[in-house]
Order: structure tokens, then C-alpha cells, then sequence
């Protein structure tokens, strides 16, 4: 499992924060650092997927792409080193774009792609991702059960 992060300069995190003064820094520096493990998986992929992180977690990805030259050298930064552009859309509008079984699957295979780059998610980390959440509540699965999602099937 590859654990590693990208980060970002203190003067980029301290002006995204800024833009929250609602939200501690603690959970702002989670946000962050889910929105960056997300640009990581996405980077790494060859076609557009659809976002599972929660509203909050995307309007911190939205203030990072405002700032254009800190979000471009990020996006360089990235394993995939180039850059990840963001299109405002439901996941109902995904659906009807490449079908609702398509958008699903897409959906749900964020867990192993998570799991597997990060580890398993934790109570903190599990909150900033609609899929996790989705989970969870509409159907009633435990952490652990979400994170085994991501684990090969043994047989």
C-alpha cells in the first residue's frame, strides 16, 4: 500500500482557510488533505470520474482552484502531473451523461481506489466522501464493512 501525499505550502492551506473562518483548522486540514488524496487517485486514472466527496469537502477543492498558480503547480505535483479540471455536476446529471449502472459502478469503486493508495478510512476521513456516507447511512454498513469494499476477495 503507497502512503504518500502530496502537500501543499503553508501560505496556499493558510489562505484556503481563511476562506472558512466557520471551520477550525483542525477540520480544514482534513479537508485538504481528503481533497488532495482525491486529486491523487483522479490523477492517476485516464478518464473523467464522477466526485464522491461531500459538499464541504468540494468547496475547499473549489477555493484551491481559485488560486490558479498554486493549483496548477499542485496539479503538476501530482503523480499523474497534469491537470485536473472540475465540472460542477450531480450524480444524477452523471447518470443520464454515461448511464446509471456506469455511474454507480463509478460511484462505489472510489473505496478500493481509497483503501488501497491511503489505507482504510477512519471516522475523520470517512466523513468528507458522499460515498462513504451513502453507505453508511442509506444502507446501513459499518466502517468496517466499507473498508472491506476495498479488500481483495480471497477465496
Amino acid at each position: 500500500m503507497r502512503k504518500e501525499t502530496i502537500l501543499i505550502d503553508d501560505d496556499y492551506r493558510n489562505h484556503i482557510a481563511a476562506e472558512f473562518p466557520d471551520r477550525s483548522m483542525e477540520l480544514v486540514d482534513e479537508q485538504i488533505g481528503e481533497v488532495l488524496k482525491y486529486l491523487t487517485i483522479l490523477s492517476e486514472g485516464s478518464r473523467a470520474r464522477f466526485i464522491p466527496l461531500t459538499r464541504e469537502a468540494d468547496e475547499i477543492w473549489h477555493e484551491m482552484i481559485v488560486q490558479t498558480q498554486s493549483y496548477f503547480d499542485l496539479c503538476e505535483a501530482l503523480p499523474g502531473g497534469r491537470y485536473i479540471h472540475h465540472e460542477s455536476i450531480g450524480i444524477d446529471g452523471f447518470a443520464q451523461r454515461i448511464g446509471r449502472r456506469e455511474a454507480v459502478a463509478q460511484f462505489v469503486e472510489w473505496i478500493p481506489d481509497y483503501t488501497s493508495r491511503f489505507g482504510p478510512f477512519t471516522e475523520p476521513s470517512a466523513s468528507h466522501w458522499s460515498v462513504v456516507q451513502f453507505l453508511r447511512q442509506e444502507l446501513g454498513l459499518s466502517l468496517d464493512e466499507v473498508n472491506a469494499l476495498g479488500s481483495p476477495v480471497s477465496v
